[in-house]
């Protein structure tokens, strides 16, 4: 769609949509919200209609995401070419994040070390949206890999505007008879492969980005089946916390 837009301040801070036939409530809505004024868009040759006209461009305040938006909110057209890097993303939640991404308009950069017949397929969904997606295959324990991971991610010639550290693995041991190789590969995939992204991460988002790292409750039991996990999501927590003061207000840590 090629389109001439004309931007408009917006000052109604308390929008909130509801089903067609009800009536408007106000509520707080965090999101910034400008009115967009459409001048002339055209899609396969043809004038967009009246309706699309006087669209609502809505600043999403968590991802820095900026779409147009119908008042149903339905996406109609991406600004700005943006990219999301998501590790461990071939499968299980990992997918979840990148196909959620990939459907807001993000190119994805899909990381994955093991399940190669996993990403393959979470590669197709993607590109079935529409969007761009390279899968990187690296072993983020290892730190060159990570250089490398970021020396592919920067191929895309877009903007690094997300990334969502959600690789991680959870040994199964008991703290007495838990090998060191169990606990080193824990703590290195869970807690300083973040950390190194986070700061490969930082180089590149000059004009602002969200770092996501993936924890869970695990972070404030005491499994004591799980002792390497445990403490390196308790760790990882440490750390989101630590980076989100480091990094503001440019980057937001979540």
């Amino acid at each position: 769609m090629q389109a001439s837009f004309r931007f408009e301040p917006h000052e109604d801070r308390h929008i909130q949509r509801l089903p067609r036939g009800q009536e408007s409530r106000k509520k707080p809505f965090t999101n910034r919200i400008r009115r967009l004024t459409c001048h002339h868009a055209v899609t396969n040759g043809e004038t967009i209609p009246r309706e699309f006209h006087g669209l609502i461009i809505r600043w999403n305040s968590v991802l820095g995401h900026n779409s147009i938006c119908l008042r149903s909110g339905v996406i109609v057209y991406n600004l700005v070419m943006l990219l999301a890097l998501v590790t461990g993303s071939a499968h299980r939640l990992g997918k979840a994040f990148a196909l959620s991404l990939a459907r807001m308009g993000y190119s994805i950069a899909l990381h994955y070390r093991g399940s190669a017949t996993e990403a393959e397929q979470t590669v197709k969904e993607i590109r079935a949206l529409g969007v761009d997606c390279l899968p990187i295959r690296a072993d983020l324990t290892v730190p060159e890999k990570i250089d490398f991971l970021f020396s592919l991610v920067d191929e895309f010639h877009v903007p690094l505007k997300v990334v969502v550290n959600s690789a991680a693995i959870m040994p199964v041991g008991n703290p007495r008879e838990l090998e060191l190789h169990d606990w080193d590969s824990a703590l290195d995939l869970n807690l300083r492969a973040p950390f190194l992204i986070a700061q490969q991460a930082a180089e590149r988002m000059t004009e602002g980005g969200l770092i996501v790292n993936i924890s869970d409750v695990g972070a404030q039991k005491a499994w004591s089946r799980y002792p390497s996990y445990t403490v390196s999501k308790a760790g990882l927590e440490s750390l989101t916390k630590m980076l989100a003061r480091a990094l503001a207000p440019g980057i937001r840590v979540n």
